[in-house]
């Protein structure tokens, strides 16, 4: 055990000893350009930054000799450690917090705990709290309790939309619940009635971070019902990896199932593989789905489906942009690859389902007034579409539509409401879309 003396610029002494892990010059440095107090604080940050959370410097002693302050400190590192895992006191589970922190097993950094901690944000549906405890949990390894809240993430919602001047109504509903045990898995069922022939019913499932690691599960069952034509039912599943929080890679299996109303055409039985890559943030979005049958080497076939958008503000105006588009790659093209364009999903001022096709690529543009619990102002959409194999960008046609919206968020409910135009009608013919989402 050696004492140390070093001589402050203030006719003072510093007497310490007990340093193993930070040498003693580096320790000279830090007395040398600090007082006393603030001293003791920045090595005592040094420390913590390096893996030692219960550091103490006790100052035995204070003597004043003439015209020197005598200052006798001794300095108990209490050991390195790691940190072994986190638990989180309140009702977000720790399984997804050590997913998704990623920290396990590093060594003890304030600052990265912190960091990570407030990186959280870019998860819209949790309350940040970047406070927490550190407990000993053995020689070497700590345990760090955070105090990590979710919001009300479950929902109900619906949509109904018309025309003026005909009022007859389509409906959505849908009924969401996330995160309902704490672990940010999701359970979706939804039901669409475009008209009176034709009606949808999907569910969706996902549970991330298994065990703690960056790995999920998915899986989607739907039901489409067209009157006099045909009935499909299709479920798929798969595993989805989080590259990091915001950054996934998933792959899957799917299978489709389509009996034909019609004694003119044979029933259908598909297999699948899927594959996709998803980008989200605060502003920006970013999805890429791939869909590829395998059932007939002759026949196969390849769906894309790709989405991104961006959203920023300056200062109460708001602009908005997103794009969506559906490539079909198959050489042998059939009614039930087809996909609905009109209505609510990205082309307001056409009814829903107005019509069914191969390909297409639509963008929307909103800009308006951005308040706390007001948004408010116009917006464009348009679509490029082909109901033919992908040939040349010459053939595809295009339709466009554009109106007011509003819409209100506050703590337990949300509501927007859309007035559409297109080039085709009046305004006494516009279309109204009313959506309506209940938080619990």
């Amino acid at each position: 055990m050696s004492l140390i003396t070093l001589l402050f610029p203030k006719e003072s002494r510093v007497f310490y000893y007990g340093n193993n892990f930070i040498s003693n010059l580096i320790i000279d440095s830090i007395f040398k350009s600090n007082d006393l107090k603030k001293g003791v604080d920045n090595l005592i940050d040094l420390y913590v930054e390096n893996g030692y959370p219960f550091v103490k410097i006790d100052i035995d002693s204070v003597l004043m000799v003439g015209d020197f302050d005598l200052y006798y400190l001794t300095i108990k590192e209490n050991g390195q450690f790691y940190i072994e895992r986190v638990e989180n006191i309140y009702n977000v589970k720790s399984s997804y917090l050590n997913g998704i922190l990623r920290i396990r097993n590093k060594l003890f950094k304030e600052s990265l705990i912190v960091e990570k901690l407030k990186n959280l944000s870019f998860n819209e549906d949790l309350i940040i709290d970047t406070t927490f405890f550190v407990e000993k949990v053995s020689d070497t390894s700590v345990l760090i309790k955070t105090k990590i809240q979710q919001g009300k993430l479950s929902s109900i919602s619906g949509i109904l939309t018309s025309s003026l001047d005909t009022l007859s109504l389509n409906g959505f509903l849908n009924i969401y619940l996330k995160s309902p045990f704490g672990f940010f898995d999701v359970y979706s069922i939804n039901y669409q009635r475009i008209n009176k022939n034709n009606s949808y019913l999907t569910g969706f499932t996902e549970f991330p971070y298994i065990f703690s690691t960056p790995i999920g599960l998915f899986g989607n069952i739907s039901f489409e019902s067209i009157e006099t034509y045909y009935n499909k039912e299709e479920y798929s599943f798969g595993l989805k990896v989080f590259v990091t929080e915001k950054f996934t890679v998933s792959t899957g299996y799917g299978k489709r199932n389509i009996n034909f109303l019609s004694s003119d055409s044979s029933d259908i039985s598909e297999n699948y593989l899927i594959g996709s890559v998803d980008f989200f943030s605060k502003r920006f979005f970013f999805l890429n789905r791939t869909t590829i049958n395998y059932s007939e080497i002759k026949k196969n076939w390849a769906f894309m489906t790709q989405k991104f958008g961006y959203k920023n503000s300056f200062k109460k105006i708001g602009y908005w942009f997103s794009f969506d588009s559906y490539m079909n790659f198959s050489s042998d093209l059939k009614d039930y690859m087809k996909i609905q364009i009109g209505g609510n999903d990205n082309l307001k001022g056409y009814p829903e389902n107005f019509l069914k096709v191969y390909n297409f690529f639509y963008q929307e543009i909103k800009s308006g007034y951005l308040g706390k619990n007001i948004e408010t102002g116009l917006f464009f959409d348009n679509v490029l579409y082909n109901i033919e194999k992908i040939t040349d960008y010459k053939s595809y046609s295009d339709l466009f539509s554009y109106g007011i919206f509003l819409t209100t968020n506050l703590s337990n409910y949300r509501a927007s409401l859309y007035y559409a135009l297109n080039k085709d009608i009046t305004p006494l013919q516009g279309r109204i879309h009313l959506l309506f989402s209940i938080f619990f």
